[in-house]
């Protein structure tokens, strides 16, 4: 078999269509010819007309056939694109025959298609032909149904004599047509894969494996065909078996005199029918014969696949191009070499199958080696079986290890003889087949596309990051299958394939443009990863490692209630160190009620929030409750870190709860301790033990009081612990509770005594009011000694000197007694009396010594008898006042000393109005006081009357008439002089100014009262006080006769003013107030004082003005303050604005315009300038205008001059410049100079 390249005759424009024939010249016997034409070329993917060639498997007769037999194959072709037109179809039938008489019996067959497009071919020729495979390309008149119904190929053979033998006869269809690509949705595709090779099998199974991939629809491919095609050679063989795991098939064949090529063809689609990407096929292949020879095969699929796949593959044949081998024209020996010249357009493909396939007649009856090789790679072989005449084989070689990318590839072939080094004689050809995916666009990026940045703790493995080959869409590469870099800027993160186990490693695989992989870091930060290979853009992302729990570094302390100490945690990275990158706050907690936290220990702020910096953080705890807390710290972030301690909080205190004991000598006495958290409750969590001691050297202690066991222990439980104590000496033994390694500890002093022999007040003497009830007055039973007989239980009898004293044990309700009854040696009452004295209290009883108390009993209250009084200044009047018991009666038997005083500093008292001497004391007699009052100031002066030490006092108000008092009313005025220019104009409104103008301020005030006003002083300040004022200019103020004397002050702080009778300089902007003296005011009289001021140059919105006046009174000296008044001018700025003109003549024509004059060389021209302030605010202060001498010209010196109107003009380099200052609203003004034209 020959293939001949048609490279160089098929060069012409992609839309032409030509014919192109074939001839062989062929000596001896000619038989059955076919030939087909491989063409491959490049064609734009996204044309609305597509070209497409696909394959279907037809039939396969396993068993041998004779011309009884019509074999029929029903099958079905279906093409799913849209706008479908056939250019080429046939039928490539395959079969072996051989002739039992050569010469004689011929082979031809009646071939048809659907019973029609009947063909009679004359498919080999029995004239010495040993068995030979024949190759029949049938093309039927009429095409097969191409929309999935089934079509029915019948094959029935017919020759000279039934003396001949047949098998092995296999169909397939193959298919070329154009479709419309831009209304088609689905689209169809023919994918050859190589399977494997068996080298020399003889009788053994061999197993092949091929995976297939449907890049396009890969999990739900729809497959339209799917068969394995194998090619091998046998000698006395009858039969291969062929299984794919769910058929298995023997195909019987003539294994006599013969080693010619037997291509055999297996449906694979029962067993991988529903195969998706990635399918592994297994086929398995036995000779049942050892003299068998080796075979090769190859998987051919169809399927279907969405237009808008993202990623597809093709199968493409691939000869040489024009000047490059691919077919011997001659027999011949060694080695011989071909071309492939394999061509991959775009930049995205991936092959993922290639393989040689190799063609040859061997000039040898001896089983020959058809040995391949590609490049200078390693060349292996299969072994053909031996025949009575020239072999002929095939084999399909894998290459896939040696085509990986486009490019022309050498093939060497060769044949030498089974087990020796002797070459034979060949003749053969070979091309390649290449399998590639290919995608639109190749990968330009590796990039974290799917993966978020990540936040996990320190030493904890990622979750699962995958990256991505992307195109420069941003879309997904499947093709990219290689190896990345991966870095970290961390020195402690690592990278690993799999969680767990963890295998440290920077490399990792893509597999169909995705990676996955994981990250852990022992470090805290936040470190950079990237993906990176050479060649594409690199992709990084930023991750947060964070910490990876808290640790106390403290150890758990052991504090009281109430008290702090200080605690240290801090923040752990992965491998349990500091972690020193973090910082930021967590949240503590306790298991205690009473617990808190504080940042610092003083001051104590609670507070549940620490901050840690640099993964530190401290903080003081303190608890009022005692027992075992828990303290935690906690951050509820992505997780919740916490960690906690158990710590111990001791009592406060130990203190005694059981009564003092009090027991006579030989006695026991029952105590309690307890123990006592923070807030001064029984700590209940406590039940620790405690030492327990007595200074008494006859005291001792037990648990229980029978039997006795002296102890020195006690054990608290839930903070209690309760004893007994005994003595047999009598004293006053002091017992301690202690516990010295806590620091606390608690004493009771006890009373071991003998019987009392007396009643003792322990209260001291006191003072009472009448009426009102006493404190708790306290007695005791005592011994001879003093000491309290606290064994002693019993009633006493209280008295009183007093007929109106009574006695009660309670205060509330008050229940009269004399009898009270003492506990342990002591009792308790109350004392009240109505009479004012001194009583004396006695308690008794009989066969004790009684005892006695002088109580004060002190007035109830002070009165004034006297009812109010009005009297003139100067005036007296008698008041009488008087003390009373606690009945409400004069208290005849008080006489003491009373305190006068008066709200006004000039009231005067006097026991005397005859004889007047001030005095503040009066003593009353029978409970009885008169003395006198007067004042020389009117008003309503309080009188009072007291006895601070007995807390007894009373007030009354009286009235202090005169005869006349002025008042005095005061109005602001003000006027704008510039546009209110009579006096008459001034206003209390506001009022509208511009910076330059005048205001003039009247002051007038007016005395309605009924008395002459005196010493008037009148203030305006605030007008000047430039925090919120519009800053002033002083231009003048009234003086005599309208004032009696004036001053100002240009202190800020108003509080030091310039001496009476100056006033400020005309023009002084630093006045900050003025003043006025005026002696008198008659009444009704009126008094007016100006002042004028101009606003300065500054941009404000609000002139304010405030008269503040302060008289005095000729006859009191007390101030009156009349109301503040408040003018307000509304300030009113412009700018000031020129506006210029310029004007240009010609001397020579007299032409003068503001635009454009003609001149010529050597005129004269005159430039002149008009000028003018058309703004209406103040005057300009400085305005200048430089005009530049024009170009082309040269300047007449000393021409320039002010003709009009004021400012100065001088020359200086190339300009003319002009000033001019304080530039009033509508002055005008002109300057000029001149110019000669070059």
């Amino acid at each position: 078999m020959r293939l001949m390249p048609f490279q160089e005759c098929l060069e012409m424009e992609p839309t032409m269509v030509r014919i192109y024939w074939l001839s062989a010249v062929q000596g001896g016997f000619r038989y059955n010819e076919s030939a087909k034409l491989y063409l491959t070329y490049e064609f734009d993917d996204t044309s609305p007309v597509q070209l497409q060639t696909v394959r279907f498997f037809v039939g396969a007769r396993p068993a041998q056939f004779s011309t009884t037999d019509t074999i029929a194959f029903g099958h079905t072709c279906y093409m799913p694109e849209a706008g479908v037109n056939i250019r080429s179809l046939w039928y490539e039938l395959r079969g072996h025959y051989r002739s039992n008489t050569p010469g004689l019996n011929d082979m031809y067959a009646d071939i048809k298609l659907n019973r029609g497009s009947l063909k009679q071919p004359k498919l080999l020729e029995g004239e010495n032909r040993s068995t030979s495979e024949f190759l029949y390309l049938y093309v039927p008149t009429t095409y097969p149904d191409t929309t999935g119904g089934i079509n029915t190929i019948t094959f029935h053979p017919t020759t000279t004599s039934t003396a001949y033998n047949a098998n092995l006869l296999t169909a397939e269809l193959i298919i070329t047509y154009t479709f419309d690509l831009n209304a088609t949705e689905t689209i169809a595709n023919t994918v050859r894969r190589f399977l494997g090779e068996a080298v020399d099998p003889q009788n053994n199974t061999v197993k092949c494996t091929c995976v297939i991939y449907f890049p396009e629809n890969p999990v739900s491919p729809k497959i339209n065909g799917i068969y394995v095609m194998i090619r091998g050679a046998n000698k006395a063989a009858t039969g291969m078996t062929i299984g794919d795991g769910t058929n298995t098939i023997t195909y019987e064949m003539n294994g006599t005199f013969c080693a010619e090529n037997r291509t055999i063809i297996h449906d694979l689609k029962g067993a991988y029918g529903n195969a998706t990407d990635g399918t592994m096929v297994t086929v398995t292949s036995t000779w049942n014969s050892i003299n068998a020879g080796g075979w090769s095969g190859e998987i051919i699929y169809n399927y279907e696949f969405p237009k808008s796949s993202k990623v597809w593959q093709r199968t493409v044949y691939h000869g040489g191009i024009s000047g490059s081998t691919i077919q011997d024209n001659a027999v011949g020996s060694n080695t011989k070499t071909y071309t492939t010249n394999v061509y991959i357009p775009g930049d995205s493909w991936k092959v993922s199958s290639a393989f040689i396939d190799g063609k040859a007649t061997i000039s040898s009856v001896d089983p020959p080696m058809y040995i391949i090789g590609v490049n200078n790679n390693p060349a292996d072989y299969i072994v053909l079986g031996s025949d009575n005449e020239n072999i002929r084989g095939e084999r399909v070689k894998s290459a896939v290890n040696d085509i990986t990318e486009p490019g022309a590839y050498t093939i060497r072939v060769n044949m030498i003889k089974k087990g020796t080094t002797t070459l034979q004689d060949f003749i053969s050809s070979a091309i390649s087949y290449v399998t590639y995916k290919m995608t639109a666009k190749a990968a330009i990026a590796v990039k974290f596309t799917y993966s978020p940045a990540f936040k996990i703790r320190a030493g904890e493995t990622s979750p699962q990051i995958v990256a991505m080959a992307v195109n420069e869409n941003g879309e997904s590469d499947p093709l990219f299958d290689e190896t990345v870099t991966l870095y970290t800027s961390s020195n402690s993160g690592s990278f690993s394939v799999t969680a767990s186990p963890w295998s440290d490693t920077t490399i990792i695989t893509f597999q169909a443009g995705v990676a996955t992989y994981y990250y852990r870091d022992y470090r805290v930060g936040n470190p950079t990863i990237t993906v990176y290979r050479q060649g594409y853009e690199v992709g990084t992302q930023v991750e947060t490692i964070t910490i990876a729990g808290f640790r106390f570094s403290s150890q758990p302390f052991r504090i009281s209630a109430l008290e702090s100490t200080s605690v240290t945690v801090i923040a752990t990275d992965g491998l349990g160190n500091t972690a020193t990158t973090w910082s930021g706050t967590a949240v503590l907690s306790t298991s205690s009620n009473s617990g808190s936290f504080s940042i610092s220990s003083t001051p104590w702020t609670d507070t549940t929030i620490i901050t840690l910096n640099a993964g530190v953080g401290a903080f003081y705890y303190r608890d009022y409750s005692v027992g075992n807390p828990v303290i935690s710290i906690t951050r509820i972030d992505s997780w919740t870190f916490i960690e906690t301690q158990l710590e111990t909080i001791n009592p406060v205190s130990l203190d005694f709860v059981s009564s003092p004991f009090a027991f006579t000598a030989g006695g026991t006495a029952a105590i309690t301790v307890i123990a006592k958290d923070g807030l001064g409750n029984t700590a209940t969590g406590w039940n620790e033990t405690a030492v327990i001691y007595t200074s008494s050297n006859s005291g001792s202690f037990s648990i229980l009081p029978s039997p006795w066991s002296d102890t020195t222990i006690i054990q608290f439980v839930s903070g209690v612990a309760a004893f007994y104590y005994q003595d047999t000496e009598p004293g006053n033994p002091v017992i301690t509770v202690s516990r010295s390694d806590l620091s606390l500890y608690d004493t009771q002093q006890g009373a071991v005594t003998v019987p009392a022999t007396q009643l003792i007040f322990v209260t001291d003497p006191f003072q009472l009011k009448a009426g009102e009830i006493s404190s708790l007055i306290t007695i005791i039973a005592a011994d001879a000694s003093g000491n309290t007989d606290t064994t002693f239980s019993g009633t006493v009898v209280l008295s009183t000197s007093s007929n109106s004293g009574y006695f009660s044990v309670l205060s509330s309700p008050w229940s009269d007694t004399t009898i009270i009854t003492l506990t342990n040696g002591v009792a308790a009452f109350y004392y009240r009396d109505y009479c004012v004295g001194y009583p004396t209290l006695t308690v008794s009883r009989t066969g004790l010594q009684s005892d006695t108390l002088v109580v004060y009993i002190s007035p109830f209250s002070l009165d004034i008898v006297t009812t109010p009084f009005t009297i003139t200044v100067l005036e007296s009047a008698p008041i009488t006042v008087r003390a009373t018991d606690g009945l409400g009666n004069t208290a005849t038997n008080w006489s003491d000393t009373v305190l006068l005083g008066s709200s006004s500093p000039l009231g005067k008292f006097s026991i005397s109005n005859t004889t007047w001497v001030d005095t503040t004391i009066i003593t009353l007699s029978g409970g009885v006081g008169v003395f006198y009052y007067k004042d020389s100031t009117a008003g309503n002066p309080v009188l009072t009357i007291s006895r601070i030490d007995l807390s007894i006092s009373d007030t009354q108000s009286e009235t202090i008439t005169s005869p006349g008092v002025p008042a005095l009313t005061v109005t602001k005025y003000q006027r704008n002089e510039r546009t209110n220019p009579t006096q008459s104009d001034s206003t209390t409104s506001p009022i509208y100014a511009f910076s330059p103008d005048t205001i003039e301020y009247t002051i007038s005030m007016k005395n309605t009262g009924t008395d002459t006003a005196a010493s008037i002083l009148i203030y305006d300040t605030q007008i000047f006080d430039t925090s919120f004022n519009h800053p002033l200019i002083f231009i003048a103020m009234d003086t005599y006769p309208q004032a009696d004397s004036w001053a100002y002050t240009i202190d800020p702080a108003l509080a030091t003013w310039e001496p009476w009778g100056n006033i400020p300089t005309p023009g002084a902007t630093n006045v900050r107030g003025l003043r006025w003296k005026i002696n008198s005011a008659g009444i009704n009289q009126t008094k007016e004082i100006r002042f004028r001021i101009r606003m300065d140059s500054y941009t404000d919105s609000n002139v304010q003005g405030h008269a503040v006046i302060k008289s005095y009174t000729d006859f009191s000296g007390a101030n009156t303050q009349p109301p503040v008044q408040s003018n307000t001018t509304i300030a009113t700025y412009t700018a000031p604005a020129i506006s210029i003109k310029k004007y240009i003549r010609n001397i020579r024509t007299n032409i003068e315009s503001d635009t454009e004059v003609n001149m010529l060389s050597g005129d004269t021209i005159e430039i002149r300038v008009d000028w003018t302030q058309s703004g209406t605010g103040g005057p300009a202060d400085t305005f200048t205008l430089t005009d530049y001498i024009p170009s082309g010209t040269t300047y007449v010196a000393g021409s320039e001059t002010v003709t009009y109107g004021k400012g100065t003009i001088v020359q200086s380099g190339n300009a003319v410049i002009f000033k001019v200052t304080d530039v009033k609203p509508g002055e005008t003004g002109t300057f000029k100079f001149y110019a000669t034209v070059d």
